[in-house]
C-alpha cells in the first residue's frame, strides 16, 4: 500500500516511482514521497502433509521498510479447518493479531507524520479493522444446513486502541 501525494506534497512522476521504490525516510518532510505498508503472508494447507482438512496461516505487515523486507511489524495467524457432519460442511477458524508495532510497542503502526490520519478513512482503518495499537483472539464455527442456511458462532477477545488514537473513531476512548 501506497499513501502518495495530496495537497501541498509533490505528484510528479519521480516522487511517485520513489514512493513505489521505497525510496523515501528522507528527513526531509517537504521532500519525502509518501508512507509505504508492505508485508508477506503464507498459507499451509497441512491435507497433503497429514491428511487431515487443516490449514495454518500467517500475516506480517511492515510500517516501514530496511533491508529490502518489512520492518516495525504488525503480526496476525491462525488455523482453520473444512470437514463435514451429517452430509453438510463445517468450518472453524482460530485466529490471533496483532497491530502493536514488534509485539508491544504503540503509537506506530497505521501512524504516519506527514499524512497526519495515518491509515484510516473517515476515521476507519483499512488495514485491519481494529486498527493500530490492538490486540484480537477470534474462533468462529460454521455449519451450512443447505444452501440457503447456516448457522454460525464466533468468539472475539480483543484490546483496540490503548494509545486513545484520536483518528480510530471505531474505536475510541
Amino acid at each position: 500500500v501506497v499513501m502518495w501525494g495530496g495537497e501541498g506534497r509533490p505528484n510528479n512522476w519521480n516522487s511517485f516511482w520513489n514512493a513505489m521504490a521505497g525510496k523515501d525516510n528522507t528527513g526531509d518532510q517537504n521532500d519525502d514521497p509518501g508512507n509505504q505498508l508492505a508485508g508477506l503472508d503464507a498459507k499451509i494447507k497441512l491435507y497433503p502433509l497429514i491428511g487431515l482438512p487443516v490449514s495454518v496461516y500467517g500475516q506480517m505487515i511492515g510500517e516501514d521498510e530496511a533491508g529490502m523486507f518489512p520492518s516495525k511489524n504488525a503480526f496476525m495467524g491462525g488455523i482453520e479447518g473444512y470437514h463435514t457432519a451429517w452430509g453438510q460442511p463445517l468450518s472453524w477458524y482460530i485466529e490471533g493479531s496483532n497491530t502493536h508495532t514488534e509485539w508491544n510497542k504503540n503509537g506506530v503502526m497505521y501512524r504516519h507524520f506527514i499524512y497526519k490520519d495515518g491509515y484510516y478513512q473517515q476515521g476507519a482503518p483499512l488495514g485491519h479493522a481494529m486498527g493500530g495499537d490492538g490486540r484480537m483472539l477470534s474462533a468462529k464455527v460454521e455449519y451450512t444446513l443447505d444452501d440457503d442456511n447456516r448457522v454460525s458462532t464466533r468468539l472475539v477477545y480483543a484490546k483496540v486502541n490503548k494509545e486513545s488514537y484520536p483518528q480510530n473513531k471505531i474505536y475510541p476512548k
